[in-house]
């Protein structure tokens, strides 16, 4: 079958086609692969120590579309005839009658046309090793390769910083939300912090972040937000951990999260692989999502008031990063 009649046989019913005098030409495949004959595959060249059951291994062989493929496994040339069993299967072995180099020629055929391949396989002389046919073939002793040196790593880029607050040199403009007030929180020069004394009764104080944190973030999907917060009591007032606001919703993490007494670091992935919240919706946010709302984020709330209703207590909070992801991360 000719190269023209291959095409049409795979394309038949898809292919547009052109009447002339002569001959019908396809002047469209739309899309249409050709089919092509098989390709005979023999393995690579060998040698061995067992005269017995040598195999014969056609199984890389392959068909273009799938097809059934036929094998014929011939003898080329070698010190003696040798007798090939199962020589029309895929896989065929033969047995050397004495040492020797002997050639192989494996013939893969179907409706498409044919393809050969060859394999010379050398069989070792008694002295030259020990038969074993316990394994099959084992492995001729060879010597070790020279020792290659050991590829320098390629590092791997880190996290860039898109914007942070470390509060070395003072609140550097955050404001502290509560009952619907801004205030001022207290800069802590002595540990480079920010922090608040929150009243009994008050509501739920937050950290607020300046205009810096406003804008097109959306650099930071797969990122991280870290931050360092800390409080002086445990609270049994569920709210938010952080709140990232902004016209086309919001984001909530850990309405249950809260540092304990002490001082926690916190490092959270700006997607789906932390449990972000939408807020008013009370279901997991999408990835593409987390992307819309950190393409015009308008705002970041760190909860900063964990006190009980029964004390005064104080938080406070440091070392606040966005994070844009490596070169070779997500």
């Amino acid at each position: 079958m000719n190269q023209d009649m291959q095409i049409r046989r795979w394309c038949f019913g898809r292919a547009i086609w052109v009447m002339t005098l002569f001959a019908v030409t396809i002047t469209s495949l739309q899309g249409c692969v050709p089919v092509l004959p098989p390709v005979a595959d023999a393995g690579a060249d060998r040698t061995v120590r067992c005269p017995d059951g040598i195999i014969l291994d056609g199984t890389a062989s392959s068909s273009y579309g799938g097809e059934s493929l036929r094998f014929s496994w011939a003898q080329i040339s070698g010190p003696a005839d040798a007798k090939v069993i199962n020589a029309n299967a895929m896989t065929a072995s033969f047995d050397a009658l004495m040492p020797g180099t002997f050639e192989f020629v494996l013939t893969v055929s179907n409706d498409l046309g044919s393809d050969e391949a060859r394999v010379r396989i050398t069989v070792l002389e008694a002295g030259m090793g020990e038969f074993d046919c316990t394994e099959g073939d084992p492995p001729v002793d060879e010597p070790d390769p020279p020792a290659q040196p050991t590829p320098t790593p390629t590092p791997v880029p880190s996290d860039e910083v898109l914007v942070e607050s470390n509060f070395s040199t003072g609140s550097e403009d955050w404001t502290l939300r509560s009952n619907g007030r801004f205030t001022e929180p207290t800069w802590n020069s002595a540990e480079g912090q920010i922090e608040k004394f929150f009243n009994i009764g008050s509501g739920v104080g937050y950290f607020v972040a300046p205009r810096e944190y406003y804008g097109d973030f959306s650099d930071a999907f797969g990122g991280t937000l870290r931050f360092d917060l800390g409080s002086s009591f445990v609270t049994n007032k569920p709210s938010p951990l952080v709140i990232i606001t902004s016209p086309l919703g919001e984001l909530t993490f850990g309405n249950n999260e809260q540092p304990g007494r002490g001082e926690k670091a916190y490092t959270l992935l700006l997607d789906s692989r932390t449990s972000w919240m939408l807020q008013g919706e009370n279901r997991l946010a999408t990835d593409e999502e987390i992307m819309m709302i950190l393409e015009v984020m308008a705002g970041l709330e760190i909860r900063g008031d964990f006190q009980a209703n029964s004390a005064r207590a104080r938080g406070w909070l440091d070392n606040v990063q966005i994070l844009r992801p490596g070169r070779f991360r997500r």
